[in-house]
């Protein structure tokens, strides 16, 4: 078993994720995005076969969603061989994830103010 940091490092070792059909990752699609490796999807039929699409989709990155196996096989070669392609995938997942993070730090900021105005009510 690694521990979750060392397989979040781990992950930053690879230039793209390929994810399953039928039943996608879901944990490993983020951890993946985290550290801005495009994760290659398709698009399935069942909701367990659309979570990586619908993370991807609401960063703005379906263009990483394929509809069928066969785009999926010509997008990851692409992919592979097109250097450019790979650095504009990081590129944009970087650039999304850095405003969720400043999302979710002034969400928490602002859950203090209410917590603290709470306390000093109390």
């Amino acid at each position: 078993m690694v521990d979750t940091l060392d397989h979040v490092e781990r992950l930053k070792l690879t230039s793209c994720f390929l994810d399953t059909d039928v039943y996608n990752s879901h944990t490993i699609t983020v951890d993946a995005l985290y550290v801005c490796v495009p994760v290659i999807t398709i698009k399935g039929k069942k909701w367990c076969g659309r979570v990586s699409s619908s993370i991807l989709e609401s960063l703005n990155c379906g263009g990483l969603v394929c509809e069928n196996i066969k785009d999926y096989e010509k997008f990851a070669v692409k992919m592979y061989e097109d250097e450019e392609v790979l650095r504009m995938w990081k590129k944009k997942i970087g650039e999304k994830w850095v405003g969720e993070k400043e999302w979710v730090e002034e969400v928490e900021g602002k859950l203090r103010g209410i917590w603290s105005g709470y306390i000093k009510k109390c």
